[in-house]
């Protein structure tokens, strides 16, 4: 038995080693044949790589904002729908004014500071990820992409929801 686990293990390791061997003798093979035309291959080369990292950050930063934006939907879904149900409520004279314009701003703040909240939770935890992955430090080449792709998305947000809170009727 013991033997036969050896001689697997050996089974994988060459298979490993063939596979490794063949992957640099075709890179050596590649670089042989490009080599003269590296000069025209290299600007296409670097704009595919740039499209991979901004595609990743764009994604990783997607995925901060809508995860944090999800964590205050409801919340907000209910105040919205308190105030346009308010505002369309068939009374002559709003007496609750004041209070759905407490209501609203005091809301709009909780849920603001949770999501920016969970949004500086979730943005640390993939900045640590990723100085674990570099090793060393902070990939600068990624981190700063994503926290422009965050603000970018967040501005988004807020600029969505600015008319809607504006257009309540305790605010005209």
């Amino acid at each position: 038995m013991d033997r036969l686990k050896t001689l697997l293990k050996g089974v994988v390791f060459s298979r490993q080693f063939l596979s490794y061997a063949s992957i640099a003798v075709l890179t050596f093979l590649l670089v042989q044949y490009v080599a003269p035309h590296f000069s025209q291959i290299a600007p296409i080369i670097m704009a595919i790589e740039i499209g991979l990292i901004v595609a990743i950050t764009w994604g990783m930063a997607v995925h901060t904002v809508m995860k944090s934006l999800f964590g205050i939907g409801a919340g907000f879904s209910l105040v919205i729908f308190l105030a346009q149900s308010y505002c369309d409520a068939k009374i002559n004279d709003h007496t609750g004014d004041d209070a759905l314009r407490s209501l609203v701003v005091f809301s709009l703040i909780y849920m603001g500071v949770q999501f920016f909240w969970s949004l500086y939770k979730d943005a640390s935890a993939k900045s640590k990820k990723l100085k674990e992955i570099d090793g060393k430090g902070n990939p600068w080449f990624i981190s700063l992409p994503y926290a422009l792709f965050t603000g970018l998305f967040t501005w988004q947000i807020i600029q969505v929801l600015t008319p809607i809170i504006s257009s309540l009727c305790v605010y005209q």
